[in-house]
């Protein structure tokens, strides 16, 4: 009771919830092929989703997209090096909730790496629509491929000649081979989003909810729990295995609330290994390219990738 009693009073009715519901739906429940390596099933996102999650970037985050004309744009693989950055959007209710909460304009990350003179695209992935997961590394034809029949609006960001000269693409690929097929880092992927307290939530997103959320679920599923919200938290309070009241009362003997917690930043390397499941150092697509970058000498900065 240190912090008092707190109430979440629901804005809309029984029938405009249910709408609501309908609309997430809507915006989630398509686009669930297995594998988008076939052509022709693909993964493809169904007009429907498109048309809500275009709703949502227009009503909840004020951004409206222009339909181009020329839908496809071929790429000519010598003009992309080692480094440059794709940022890619899926419109598939997933990838607008990430724009949502980290308040960028894409959904996904991945970045151009040669191998021996061959063009790869390495990345941190785990969509339920792509035939590899974890980090990895496929060839730029074969990615291409996948992006075109998973229905991924990209933008390729090249490299500025001035980081393009410090990248260190030894440095880089030794990175690769210690991180290639650990799974991805779930264990941090909400932590990204918070930078203050109380003050740089997510649009929508109450203050102090998300333990409460996470507090009920735990009675159902601790493990989930543990992989997406305490296991992190154990990390930063040198706990293992605490449960979400234990976790709150082990922050206010050090005079803190849980949303100080969340609010820390998230060490690089920090070995999940062995508190779930999901084991290993926890990259989110975004962080990997960061963490890659900074491998390779680009980002010099002392900064955690995650943040």
């Amino acid at each position: 009771m240190r912090n008092g009693v707190k109430g979440y009073l629901f804005c809309d009715g029984w029938v405009d919830s249910f709408i609501s519901v309908f609309k997430w739906i809507m915006a989630f429940a398509g686009g669930t092929g297995l594998n988008p390596s076939l052509p022709i099933i693909g993964s493809h996102v169904p007009e429907y989703m498109v048309k809500e999650n275009l709703v949502f970037f227009r009503e909840n985050m004020n951004v409206t997209f222009t339909e181009r004309k020329n839908q496809t744009v071929a790429l000519n693989e010598s003009e992309i090096q080692s480094g440059d950055y794709f940022a890619v959007m899926r419109m598939d209710g997933l990838d607008p909730l990430v724009m949502l909460g980290t308040g960028s304009h894409s959904g996904h990350s991945v970045m151009a790496l040669r191998f021996d003179g061959e063009l790869y695209i390495v990345e941190s992935q785990d969509g339920w629509y792509w035939p590899v997961h974890g980090i990895q590394r496929n060839k730029f034809s074969v990615w291409m491929e996948w992006a075109k029949n998973a229905d991924f609006h990209m933008v390729h960001m090249p490299l500025s000649k001035e980081s393009r000269a410090k990248f260190n693409e030894t440095a880089a690929h030794e990175f690769f081979q210690k991180t290639v097929g650990l799974p991805y880092g779930y264990h941090n992927f909400l932590y990204g989003w918070i930078d203050t307290a109380l003050e740089s939530w997510p649009p929508l997103l109450p203050e102090r909810l998300v333990p409460i959320v996470f507090e009920v679920i735990e009675k159902f599923d601790a493990t989930l729990v543990q992989t997406f919200f305490s296991a992190a938290l154990n990390f930063r309070l040198g706990t293992k295995g605490l449960k979400i009241p234990d976790l709150a009362a082990k922050a206010a003997e050090k005079n803190m609330t849980m949303s100080d917690l969340m609010a820390m930043v998230e060490k690089d390397y920090l070995p999940y290994t062995g508190e779930v499941p999901r084991d290993g150092w926890s990259y989110v697509c975004s962080s990997y390219v960061a963490a890659m970058w900074k491998a390779a000498g680009v980002v010099t900065a002392d900064i955690q990738a995650t943040e």
